[in-house]
């Protein structure tokens, strides 16, 4: 089982946004094609992730909780600022 990065941005774009829509606008990607990945995800680690509702994404316990979305939009910021600042230098 390998995971790679992009499916982990992926998730964390769902997770922030609560709905696979909304993230696929927000990565530049076709809806379908996000909901396959995720789908695939956990099918990977052989979890489900999301519950989805109608209009709205929200995680299990295994995908985590609020707080963990905090702490994940947390790293994100400091990812980009850390890239932002090396493409700088």
């Amino acid at each position: 089982m390998e995971i790679e990065l992009r499916d982990l941005r992926y998730f964390l774009a769902v997770a922030q946004q609560e709905s696979i829509t909304k993230a696929a606008e927000y990565l530049f990607i076709a809806q379908p094609s996000l909901s396959r990945r995720m789908q695939k995800l956990e099918s990977e680690l052989n979890r489900l992730l999301f519950v989805r509702g109608s209009r709205k994404v929200t995680l299990t316990q295994a995908g985590g909780s609020k707080n963990g979305r905090r702490k994940c939009s947390s790293f994100t910021k400091k990812r980009r600022r850390s890239c932002l600042l090396t493409a700088r230098a």
